[in-house]
């Protein structure tokens, strides 16, 4: 090579890696993900004060200037809160004695304080607010006042707030909450050691460092440990009784709210740099979530939160046994925290105050986060108190922000939220607030937002009840938009009574009115039907007299079509569907409307409003009178314009309507093509309709093979379907059944009988009545039958004496709802469940303790480890989810599914948790030797086309670890799988309107039977004959005769 180009390229080479390194540097620093250290307080106290100019920010501790011990403060005494005068008076009396020796106090006495008092025109127990005091104190010379009010807590726990008043500002010195004494001596020795505190801590004044306690968020499966937040709450404010760290009073907040707000009255001003704080903002904030923990007995997982007010957050996780050990390393954790961060504190009540409306917020948990919107609770009975306990911690932390900020009218709708959750019911309380935010000479975001949940408050209430309070509030408000706006709804509620009274002489004429205006708005209020908007409003107003209200309807009809155009069509419609006689002129006027916009749709104003109009209510209309052309032409019309994307595709229910519409009409060609859709599957309809009612399967093969005989064409009948005999045995109330080696036994609610092959029954035993629940299975051993139940626990029944006892959530189990049990080596293993929540559990049979294999808070558990099979995020932990099957295998392995979590297995040896993704949602599952089937099933209502082109049934091989899918086959529906039972190399497979026979060597449904079911609850093999359970009753198939 020459010796020049050597040269050259020894020159170039390293100057092109140097080039290409320094490009891919620059590549990685722009995309590089960004870390970026925390500020600094130093930081923070800066940023804050070009944000709050003017407003101090460092402030290390409270500012308080001692007062020394040898000079004596004025101290008056107002009323302490008792219900008469004479009451308050002799208190105060024996509280002036008791108060006599303190040093550093000189009392005023009672004859000067009733003289001022004539002269301002007050009352003893009228002196309680701090405007009152501050007039006083100036005519007393007095430096402080003590009084106290009476206040409740949830009306019925009468409490006293006490406070100590700086008589020249009004401002709070303290403030304590006592719990009503039963004497006066009580109270008065109370208030001497309140008063005696306060002017001791004057005088010699200590930095202090001010904690709040916010929400506590129980996200236990049960309620085990529902007291932890208050038993907790307790122990700390005993122990931070004295010393650096003050408490601040949040437990009682719903008491002092009320006095504290009352206070505040023309004395604070927020705007100003250094205005007094009606109470103290707290400078660290601790909050947290928590569960029952019951792996190693019952223990509380904590996961704890310190927050700094505008600073850093630190955490804390704690897991022992409630109680003073696991308290005291709580406080131990917050002390260190509140130590090692000594520097300056940035004290902010605001910052406070958006703290606990976040974490109110979070609690309550609202749809859409709106505070307007409640929503009609429909819990199961863990996760209703659940709520109820998450409701009470989200409506102390926002009656906190509103302690902070009495004038937050966000969180005026946030507390009224609460109060009208089904868990505290106080509407009259939550309506007040919504007052408050209307009242105040402000128009704003939240003005809208009250008027919209006061007028929901009123759902379900009588127009007069409405009508009166609307009145009531309307003479009162002193705001002139408020008020009108009262005026109008009392006027519209008094107009609601008339109409509802069902005059038809009354209130049509008041309706009409409505009706035109309604109208106006139809698009804009989101009413797509007919029923609900002014068209069906106005039709209410004739009461019984329909034909009257279809009759003028017809005559406002040109009106209501000319003032409205766009809508001309869709209220041609609403106006048909109101008529009781179905050959009155305007049904031919609506038809010829309906195919004009069919033929055009590109043309038709506001197409996919109309089409939605034309295939929902116009068709149940049409259903419900049987006019079977127009039904069909109706939703034609609406897959014409389907096609054209002028309307929503037909759905299953409305293929299905109009299948069975053609039908009527005798019009097979039609129906046939529109069976054929459905591919010979059963279908479960969501809704009534002229193929029968609400969640109807429909036996579409049948329906196929009647439009083809009805049309002469030859029909082909499906070799491999049978027909499954009636039921031979109700069950009526939800049960469960098991078969042996001698017959079954099935279990019903508080009694378990057992019965032949033959059906004879041979044994019944009665359980107490506490343990009636519905059963949700059985398991049978030598000795003993577990029976478990959905909301009474686990039922052991001894086989030799016929006793029984009942297991419950007191005796150690997870919950009292248990859906699976199944016998291991001398285990008995538990799936629980309720809702999508739940878990897996199990009792040593040699010793009757239970363990519950709870999921930690903390991520992995330190006694598992993290499978192989390791998928999702409960990969290496225990289940949190519902568990419907569990299946022992041997000492080896515990595996168990349900339809929120998958499927799972325990094993034991290991304590290792897997995941198994592949198997989908798991409905079902049993176990034979190497081979585990899968059952899977989604939602079973419409046939959806687009499912996977599978069964639902998988089939895993633990040897090999290998997943074998069962292919979709002609006449089945896709993943409706519910129930398996094995019998040979048959796998017989119940789900969705069928029961089939797969032939395990060749992966084929062998036979298949077509059945009026959602879904088949379980499947036993015994006795030669394969039995059934649905629709509460239990059905037996011959083997010998479909082999």
């Amino acid at each position: 090579m020459n010796p020049k180009i050597k040269r050259l390229l020894f020159i170039a080479l390293p100057v092109a890696v140097v080039g290409i390194a320094a490009l891919l540097l620059v590549n990685w620093f722009n995309n590089r993900e960004p870390v970026l250290r925390a500020p600094t307080d130093k930081e923070r106290a800066q940023i804050s004060a070009r944000l709050h100019p003017g407003i101090p920010q460092t402030l290390a501790v409270v500012p308080q200037k001692p007062i020394s011990a040898s000079q004596a403060v004025r101290l008056a005494i107002g009323s302490l809160g008792l219900e008469s005068e004479n009451e308050n008076r002799q208190v105060a009396d024996i509280l002036a004695a008791e108060l006599a020796g303190v040093k550093g106090l000189a009392l005023v006495e009672r004859r000067e304080l009733d003289k001022v008092l004539r002269e301002l025109e007050l009352s003893f127990s009228g002196l309680v607010r701090p405007k009152q005091i501050v007039r006083a104190g100036k005519l007393l010379r007095a430096d402080w006042f003590v009084f106290g009010t009476s206040a409740s807590v949830d009306g019925t726990n009468r409490m006293i707030v006490a406070r100590v008043v700086d008589a020249r500002t009004g401002v709070m010195r303290d403030i304590d909450v006592f719990k009503a004494p039963r004497s006066a001596i009580k109270l008065a020795s109370d208030m001497r050691d309140f008063v005696r505190q306060c002017r001791e801590g004057a005088s010699k004044p200590k930095p202090k460092v001010f904690l709040a306690l916010g929400a506590f968020e129980d996200v236990s499966i049960n309620s085990r440990q529902v007291g932890f937040p208050d038993q907790l709450r307790a122990y700390l404010t005993g122990a931070y009784r004295s010393g650096r760290v003050t408490m601040l009073e949040r437990e009682s907040v719903e008491a002092l709210l009320s006095e504290v707000r009352l206070d505040l009255a023309g004395l604070t001003d927020e705007g100003a740099a250094r205005a007094p704080s009606p109470m103290q903002s707290a400078f660290w904030i601790v909050t947290g979530h928590y569960q029952s923990y019951e792996r190693a007995g019952f223990e509380v997982e904590l996961d704890l939160k310190i927050q700094r007010i505008f600073g850093n957050r630190s955490e804390a996780r704690f897991r022992d046994r409630p109680g003073e050990t696991l308290f005291k390393k709580i406080k131990n954790a917050i002390d260190e925290v509140v130590t090692k961060e000594s520097g300056p504190l940035i004290v902010s009540r605001s910052s406070e105050a958006r703290f606990q409306l976040s974490a109110g917020k979070d609690l309550l948990d609202l749809p859409l986060s709106d505070p307007a919107f409640i929503p009609i609770e429909n819990l199961n009975p863990e996760a209703a108190s659940r709520s109820a306990r998450n409701t009470q911690e989200a409506f102390r932390a926002f009656q906190t922000v509103l302690l902070l900020e009495p004038t937050n009218r966000e969180v005026k709708l946030y507390l009224a939220a609460c109060l009208r959750t089904w868990t505290m019911n106080r509407v009259a309380e939550a309506r007040d607030y919504y007052r408050e935010v209307l009242d105040e000479p402000v128009q704003d975001q939240w003005t809208a937002k009250a008027r919209s949940a006061l007028l929901d408050s009123f759902f379900r209430y009588s127009p007069e009840e409405k009508a009166r309070w609307f009145q009531v509030a309307s003479k009162t408000s002193t705001n002139s938009a408020a008020a009108q706006f009262y005026q109008q709804m009392a006027k519209g509620a008094a107009e609601d009574a008339v109409i509802a009274a069902g005059d038809s002489s009354k209130g049509p004429q008041v309706a009409e009115p409505r009706l035109i205006e309604g109208i106006r708005n139809w698009k804009r209020s989101g009413i797509w039907d007919f029923q609900n908007s002014a068209l069906g409003r106005y039709a209410d107003s004739f009461g019984t007299n329909r034909a009257a209200a279809a009759k003028r309807l017809v005559e406002l009809l040109p009106r209501l079509q000319q003032e409205n155009p766009e809508l001309a069509p869709h209220i041609l419609a609403g106006v048909a569907t109101f008529q009781v006689d179905t050959n009155a002129p305007i049904i031919r006027e609506f038809e010829r409307s309906l195919n004009e916009c069919a033929e055009h749709p590109d043309s038709t104003p506001e197409a996919r409003f109309y089409f939605t109009l034309i295939g929902s209510p116009v068709r149940y209309w049409a259903q419900e009178h049987k006019l079977y052309g127009l039904l069909a032409k109706s939703l034609e019309a609406v897959d014409r314009a389907a096609s054209k994307k002028k309307a929503f595709p037909l759905d299953s229910d409305q293929k299905m309507a109009l299948a069975y519409a053609y039908m009527a009409a005798e019009s097979w060609t039609n129906a046939l093509r529109a069976f054929e859709t459905f591919s010979n599957r059963p279908v479960e309809v969501g809704n009534g309709g002229p193929y029968g009612e609400a969640f109807t399967v429909i036996f579409t093969a049948d329906q196929t093979a009647l439009c083809r005989q009805k049309m002469g064409l030859p029909t082909i009948p499906d070799p491999r379907r049978f027909r499954l005999n009636d039921a031979c045995l109700c069950l009526h109330v939800p049960s469960a059944f098991v078969a042996d080696a001698d017959g079954l036994w099935v279990g019903m609610p508080n009694r378990l009988m057992h019965l032949d092959f033959g059906l004879q029954t041979n044994l019944l035993v009665q359980f107490p009545e506490e343990s009636w629940a519905p059963v949700t299975s059985l398991c049978v051993s030598s000795s003993n039958i577990w029976i478990s139940t959905e909301g009474a626990g686990l039922i052991e029944l001894d086989r030799s004496t016929k006793r029984s006892r009942r297991i419950s959530e007191a005796d150690g189990l997870l919950m009292d709802s248990i859906t699976a049990v199944a016998l291991g080596n001398q285990v008995l293993w538990i799936g629980y469940g309720s809702g999508p929540k739940g878990g897996l559990g199990m009792i040593d049979l040699a010793n009757r303790k239970v363990t519950n294999f709870t999921r930690s808070l903390f991520g992995q558990d330190s006694g598992t480890a993290l499978g192989s099979h390791a998928g999702t995020d409960e990969s290496g932990n225990p289940t949190s989810g519902l568990v419907g099957t569990v299946f022992p295998v041997r000492d080896e392995d515990v595996w168990f599914g349900g339809m929120y979590r998958g499927l799972h297995r325990y094993r034991i040896q290991g304590k290792a948790w897997d995941d198994f993704p592949d198997a989908g949602p798991c409905s079902s599952f049993i176990l034979d030797g190497d081979r585990l089937f899968v059952g899977q099933s989604l939602d079973p209502i419409g046939y959806l086309p687009n499912r996977p082109a599978v069964l639902g049934v998988t089939i895993y091989n633990l040897s090999d670890q290998k997943w074998q899918v069962v292919s979709a086959t002609e006449g089945l529906p896709h993943v409706m799988v519910t129930a398996l039972a094995l019998d040979g190399s048959d796998l017989w497979v119940g789900g969705t309107g069928f029961l089939a026979a797969v032939d395990l060597r060749s992966s084929q449904v062998r036979k298949l039977a077509y059945i009026p079911a959602r879904n088949v609850n379980r499947l036993q093999v015994g006795g030669g004959y394969l039995w059934a359970q649905f629709n509460k009753h239990l059905f037996k198939l011959n083997l010998a005769e479909v082999r």
